[in-house]
């Protein structure tokens, strides 16, 4: 989905080292089209830290653009584990972040 002001990036597949540079290249072509990118991470089957590393990069630099990244979908299990593992649920603001609607 595109639009003026956002724009949905689906996740798909493996999302680990071996393929994040292409998801990277693919992210920095939805994030100049719109002001607000809507993480899709409901087709993930694998993940690793590598893609968590990629969207809270995403999350960092949006904060600095004045843009807005947020999560839509529900978490694959492979995604919620590795965010588990990490702690990226520990704090608050994380866990709102990563928490769908």
């Amino acid at each position: 989905m595109h639009s003026e002001t956002t724009t949905a990036f689906r996740l798909c597949g493996e999302q680990t080292v071996r393929t994040i540079a292409d998801t990277h290249s693919a992210l920095l072509e939805y994030y100049a089209a719109a002001p607000n990118v809507v993480f899709d991470p409901t087709a993930i089957t694998e993940a690793d830290l590598s893609v968590v590393q990629l969207v809270e990069s995403a999350r960092q630099t949006a904060a600095r653009d004045g843009k807005k990244i947020c999560i839509a979908g529900p978490l694959p299990v492979s995604l919620r584990d590795v965010l588990v593992r990490g702690g990226f649920l520990n704090s608050p603001e994380d866990a709102l972040f990563w928490a769908t609607p």
